[in-house]
């Protein structure tokens, strides 16, 4: 029988890359939307 993850446990490395490089995937996949956005502006991840 293997362990059970909770499930913040098993998405925290996405939250980490996604957190780490989020400009960079709005302006490879969305890049209209990336242009519009505030940069200067701080970004506020909720949890």
């Amino acid at each position: 029988m293997t362990k059970q993850t909770q499930p913040d446990e098993q998405d925290a490395p996405w939250k980490v890359m996604f957190r780490q490089y989020y400009r960079e995937g709005m302006e490879f996949f969305f890049p209209i939307v990336a242009h519009e956005i505030d940069w200067t502006r701080p970004i506020e991840f909720l949890d």
